[in-house]
């Protein structure tokens, strides 16, 4: 009787979770979890006004985790109804709204990518004025903003610089160079080891 009672509450408990609104006021910034999105590719945000009038409100995503094994994007589109693909120049990871007051408004996320638990966590952020950069311009959309790192770019975008937009190297190029030069150094020392007790053995054979 309690499972089926408990069951009854999990079944309850998730209506209620998918029919909550997923809202983020001015000045706030709030996570997204896998579970709030409606499907799989997209999900609606309400942005909340203030009582007065703000004269220019940024929208901003920002990815927490890192995007390495596969080429994916998450765009924020202006208005709830369409969002184009992220070939266009009307999709971007940051959105403006301007004259902002009144009732709140409706915006689109799209995810583009077919591994859908890359979707670990994204931070909506709702800035008076402009959101101030996390990460170098906190990837573009096409990356994850780590802590203590920056940018970890998409498949495809790791030559595109710490920014995931520009040009260079991420820290996903860093960390193979990283790991390479440790390579070659221990690969040489064991060389240099090896080498030194050759001669010490042939320096021994020759005193004998």
């Amino acid at each position: 009787m309690m499972k089926i009672l408990f069951a009854v509450l999990c079944v309850f408990a998730a209506i209620v979770a998918a029919d909550e609104k997923f809202e983020v006021s001015v000045g706030e910034v709030k996570d997204l979890t896998p579970v709030m999105w409606n499907n799989k590719s997209s999900t609606i945000i309400y942005v909340k006004p203030g009582a007065e009038l703000i004269s220019l409100v940024e929208v901003r995503l920002v990815r927490r985790n890192m995007f390495a094994l596969e080429d994916s994007a998450v765009w924020l589109c202006p208005d709830a109804f369409s969002c184009a693909t992220s070939t266009t120049n009307n999709t971007s990871f940051n959105q403006t709204l301007v004259n902002f007051v009144g009732l709140p408004h409706a915006m689109l996320i799209q995810f583009t990518g077919s591994n859908f638990d890359d979707m670990v966590d994204i931070s909506v952020k709702v800035c008076k004025n402009h959101c101030e950069d996390e990460c170098p311009g906190d990837c573009h959309g096409h990356g994850g903003c780590v802590d203590g790192l920056g940018c970890v770019c998409d498949v495809n975008y790791h030559s595109k610089g710490e920014d995931c937009f520009s040009s260079g190297l991420d820290w996903y190029s860093k960390f193979y160079i990283i790991g390479a030069a440790i390579l070659l150094f221990f690969i040489l020392l064991a060389v240099l080891i090896i080498c030194i007790c050759c001669c010490c053995c042939c320096h021994c054979c020759c005193k004998d």
